[in-house]
């Protein structure tokens, strides 16, 4: 069991992952923040953060978002069980709907959006 998740099996809805750079596969590790360093979320869970949307990615990510440029990423495929992190895992996780993936796991670029704002965009390539 991982404290303050709740294991979600058979998920059934869509998973995205955004990254500036172009990558195929994720490790689970613990984000390198400021709120694992100082203890406000948690910070020895191995995971791969993911959300069942892109605006919820763009939320996770930062509020400085304007202008950048993503490539949006789907898991190649979701595990039989994943796990929907509390506020005492992950601050924002009612904010962003974070949820985590445990294992090593492959990604298909499904496309690349510019940030119109913070959390709005436009797709580049579809």
């Amino acid at each position: 069991m991982i404290p303050n998740t709740e294991p979600i099996s058979n998920y059934d809805g869509d998973l995205y992952f955004l990254s500036q750079n172009k990558i195929d596969r994720l490790y689970p590790r613990v984000p390198n923040n400021n709120f694992t360093h100082y203890g406000f979320e948690d910070s020895v869970t191995r995971r791969v953060c993911v959300a069942p949307s892109i605006g919820q990615c763009l939320r996770a990510i930062s509020l400085r978002n304007e202008g950048k440029i993503f490539h949006v990423y789907k898991p190649d495929h979701i595990p039989e069980v994943i796990y929907k992190p509390n506020g005492k895992a992950v601050v924002d996780a009612e904010d962003t709907s974070e949820l985590w993936i445990l294992e090593p796991i492959g990604l298909v670029e499904i496309g690349t959006i510019r940030c119109t704002n913070d959390q709005e965009f436009e797709w580049i390539k579809e």
